[in-house]
């Protein structure tokens, strides 16, 4: 901890932070050793009344490393704990290399000090901006607006901004800019690297300053790539009373940025030579962050956020391998497959404490899409090509799950109920809301400890696939083209509901297994064989089995986060058989 200050109100920090370390705290018992990183900084504040009154605070500081010239020691971060406060750097430069790998600003970077900094650094005649001629840097991240020509370093891997300059004089989101548009950042003599370290990027929820990450892939380097990673902080929409609007939370608000760490790797060819640098990991610190990318990505890509996670966005047929956030409110747009653990934990790791709290899992909600006409209730969305790895909620999951083109080899499991029900203007019973449509086979398993409230539809059937609902599948289920032998459909409780009028719905034949302890609510009759509906107390023993552990319900995890009450739900549907007597049995008691 360089610097500590509190100034109307907001808590500003300079913080010198090992590279992947999130936030340093202080060390108060600290003492300086006989080598150290000396920092000679000024920090002005906004004075309200005084001459040359400052709109924002701002740090200009140099460095003198004293432990070692090794590049890349550690990363130096202006951080300002608000929504909208700024904490500006004026300048940074160092005597020899100073050993920085990131800088990352919380505010504007500036191209010019004051003449009161001037005076304060001796023989100075260095302008404003990042001026570290010696160093290698991994990038630069600034919060807001950076101008051009404002960074001067032996080489640089990365920029990150929320806002520019154009070359007309336009100031443009940094979503909107371009590789050139980073590129132009740079002072004459820096070398622009090809990537492959880690990133600090801070951003917040400013529709002005959507910050985006550009990052030299290329193996030659010389340039940064055209598009890159996009990050805001999504505010939290639920639907207002009248269900005509929205109501906004914002997210974040005490800590104000989310700060990213973002990792990119080397590829390599089959002779061992570089190919290209490659998306690896994003890992975000603070609530309610935003991704959208078309970067390339590793066949490992993996994010994880320790604060409640806004929408996901991958073009370009990219993958996804894992997710891991305390809950997801957003939605998840996927052109390629999950392959890997899409999960919510329900624990938040505060980003200014670092504590741990409890929080909802859910993934998903519900929001008034106003884009049309008419306003529309509706949920978010996970879409996808395909799921060959696993889709878990320890909450709720209030999605619309679509995987379009693709199969479920995978499994799609839920603690709470899948979908929800709502009742809208004007109607006379609550409708089902969110749900799961599958253009492939069902080759996987959907498992759902409450119920499932969300219509469901397999378009090509279900192959050596489950379905199983502990407290029962009260939405519509359709199955176009059967189901094998090897496939199970169990309810704790009906399939279809004659009170919200949905329907169960095979188009094939079922050589598999249909057990609900109620009622079956079929539409166009039910298939001939292996259906078991309105059980007797021998069948319910065995189906309830599938859910219990000696007489005990089943949760997904007995350690935390292991799956292993899932694995044992699984281990049971499989088991799942018709007896010499026509009754079901197979699970363990």
């Amino acid at each position: 901890m360089v610097l500590r200050v509190t100034e109307a109100g907001t808590e500003r920090r300079v913080e010198m932070g090992t590279t992947n370390t999130p936030f340093p705290l202080p060390d108060f018992e600290a003492t300086a050793g006989p080598q150290y990183v000396n920092y000679q900084f000024m920090y002005e504040g906004i004075m309200p009344g005084s001459a040359g009154t400052l709109a924002n605070p701002q740090w200009t500081g140099r460095i003198t490393n004293g432990v070692s010239a090794a590049m890349k020691q550690f990363d130096v971060s202006l951080v300002a704990h608000s929504n909208t406060a700024k904490f500006n750097l004026a300048r940074l430069d160092a005597i020899g290399v100073a050993g920085v790998a990131n800088v990352a600003v919380e505010g504007d970077l500036l191209l010019a000090v004051t003449g009161t900094a001037y005076g304060f650094f001796p023989d100075d005649t260095i302008p404003g901006g990042i001026y570290l001629p010696n160093d290698d840097l991994s990038g630069v991240g600034i919060r807001d607006l950076i101008h051009n020509s404002s960074i001067r370093a032996k080489s640089i891997q990365a920029v990150a901004f929320g806002s520019h300059r154009t070359w007309y004089g336009k100031i443009e989101s940094g979503s909107e800019a371009s590789g050139n548009d980073a590129k132009s950042l740079l002072l004459p003599g820096t070398t622009i690297a090809t990537g492959g370290d880690t990133y600090r990027v801070p951003f917040s929820s400013s529709p002005a300053q959507k910050v985006q990450l550009f990052v030299a892939t290329d193996k030659k380097g010389g340039k940064f790539e055209s598009k890159g990673v996009i990050l805001s902080v999504q505010g939290i929409t639920v639907p207002n009373s009248n269900l005509k609007a929205n109501t906004v939370t914002p997210a974040n608000a005490e800590r104000g940025a989310v700060t990213a760490m973002i990792r990119y790797v080397s590829t390599f060819d089959s002779k061992g030579r570089v190919k290209e640098a490659v998306l690896q990991s994003i890992d975000l610190w603070g609530d309610g962050g935003s991704i959208q990318t078309k970067a390339k990505v590793s066949s490992t890509f993996s994010i994880t956020s320790f604060g409640p996670l806004g929408d996901v966005i991958l073009s370009k047929s990219q993958s996804l391998f894992n997710l891991t956030a305390p809950s997801i409110f957003g939605s998840i747009r996927i052109d390629g497959r999950i392959t890997g653990l899409v999960q919510t934990t329900g624990i938040r790791i505060d980003p200014i404490t670092m504590l741990a709290s409890l929080v909802s899992a859910d993934i998903g909600g519900l929001y008034v899409d106003t884009t049309g006409w008419n306003p529309v209730l509706t949920t978010t969305v996970i879409r996808a090509k395909g799921l060959s790895g696993k889709l878990v909620s320890r909450g709720n999951l209030i999605s619309q799950v679509t995987l379009n083109g693709g199969s479920l080899s995978g499994a799609i499991n839920v603690a709470g109920n899948l979908g929800t029900l709502r009742t809208q203007a004007g109607q006379l019973l609550p409708a089902p809301m969110g749900g799961l449509t599958l253009e492939g086979p069902l080759s996987g398993s959907v498992v759902v400890i409450g119920q499932i409230l969300g219509a469901m539809q397999f378009r090509r059937g279900i192959q050596e696939g489950n379905v199983a609902a502990m407290e029962g599948i009260l939405g519509s289920l359709l199955i176009q083209g059967g189901i094998d032998a090897n496939s199970r459909v169990v309810s704790g409780d009906t399939i279809g509901s004659t009170t919200l009028g949905t329907r169960f719905i095979v188009n094939g034949e079922n050589l598999g297994i249909l057990a609900a302890v109620g009622a079956m609510n079929f539409l166009g009759g039910a298939p001939k064989d292996g259906v078991f509906s309105n059980l007797s107390a021998a069948d319910v023993a065995a189906l309830s089995a599938i859910f219990t552990v000696n007489g005990e319900p089943v949760t997904f995890d007995n350690a935390p986060f292991d799956l292993a009450g899932l694995a044992s739900i699984l281990a049971d549907l499989k088991a799942l058989r018709i007896d010499a007597g026509g009754h079901l049995a197979g699970p363990v008691k």
